[in-house]
């Protein structure tokens, strides 16, 4: 950093005012720029810290590789810009908009992004420490593959087809987002709170989501095929249609779940909990059901061919109500 050149407001806009748009390798410090349009500027490689940017227009800017520490640019606009390799630390960006933005590789340290408008967005490989929080974000159509953001906060954001293959949100916290038809394959989700998510339709083949509460989420369709699930919390959670194909959920828990239609093939429900859950027309073929409870569920039109049904507990109701038994 000591390489680079101090710029100051007022040396700043007199340049970028007769059409200067390069300041890379430049040094910003301490400067107000509320409100000014400076659209397309390209500070990369630079260092900015202790700024005041409100509402400053941004759009398109290049911050590629730049430090961006202790700063605040609520409602900031930097549509397209490109944040590549950059680091921001302590920066306020809540209700900035950083739609279509390219984060990749980009690094975010007890940063605050609330409500931020973040849609096509890409964070491709992106590292986001804990502190950082998203709460109320719009992510819609965003790339968040191979992303790190364990421990993180998202709470009511907006996830819609959103792209997060084989990102790590580990003990991130997720509750009530809205993620229909998200792409989450191979994402770590161990131990995520996703109580009252609505992640219907989503594509989780293959995810992890140990630990998992789900308690009230909305998984109507969505397909966990080869997922592990084990001792994840499915309470209460609307899993009409869903795919358990090959997936583990021992000590899973699916009290008071609605499980109409759901296929369970070759699924390991070992020590897992039913009771009262619906289990109308769901198919359990060669499904692995060891000391499971079935206790108070509803089993009318339950295929469990292929699957020792009286390997579980409280079968009773399940010997009455299903009419496919092995």
């Amino acid at each position: 950093m000591n390489s680079l050149h101090l710029l100051d407001r007022a040396s700043l806009l007199e340049q970028y005012q007769v059409g200067r748009r390069n300041f890379s390798h430049h040094q910003l410090i301490g400067q107000t720029l509320n409100y000014l349009h400076l659209n397309r500027i390209n500070v990369s490689d630079g260092e900015l810290a202790q700024l005041t940017a409100h509402n400053a227009q941004l759009i398109q800017a290049d911050f590629t590789r730049t430090a961006v520490r202790h700063s605040d640019l609520v409602q900031a606009v930097l549509i397209e810009a490109n944040l590549g390799q950059s680091r921001w630390q302590q920066v306020n960006l809540s209700m900035a908009d950083l739609s279509g933005a390219i984060a990749s590789n980009s690094h975010w340290q007890q940063c605050c992004l609330n409500q931020a408008q973040l849609q096509g967005s890409s964070w491709v490989r992106a590292q986001v420490e804990p502190s950082t929080s998203f709460a109320q974000t719009d992510w819609t159509g965003a790339t968040l593959t191979q992303g790190q953001f364990a421990h993180t906060c998202f709470n009511r954001a907006r996830w819609v087809r959103v792209i997060a293959a084989r990102a790590n949100f580990s003990s991130a916290s997720l509750q009530s987002i809205q993620a229909v038809r998200a792409y989450l394959k191979q994402a770590n989700l161990r131990q995520a709170d996703l109580q009252g998510a609505n992640l219907s339709f989503s594509d989780l083949r293959a995810a992890d989501l140990t630990g998992a509460n789900l308690t009230g989420a909305n998984l109507e369709g969505a397909d966990l095929s080869g997922a592990q699930c084990d001792r994840a919390l499915f309470a209460q959670a609307q899993l009409e249609g869903a795919e358990f194909q090959n997936t583990s959920c021992v000590a899973t828990q699916f009290r008071d779940a609605r499980l109409v239609g759901t296929n369970f093939l070759n699924a390991r429900l070992t020590q897992a909990n039913f009771c009262q859950a619906n289990l109308s027309q769901a198919g359990l073929l060669c499904a692995d059901v060891t000391q499971a409870n079935f206790q108070g569920a509803i089993t009318q039109g339950t295929q469990f061919i292929g699957t020792n049904i009286s390997a579980a507990v409280e079968t009773e109701t399940v010997l009455k109500q299903s009419i496919h038994l092995a």
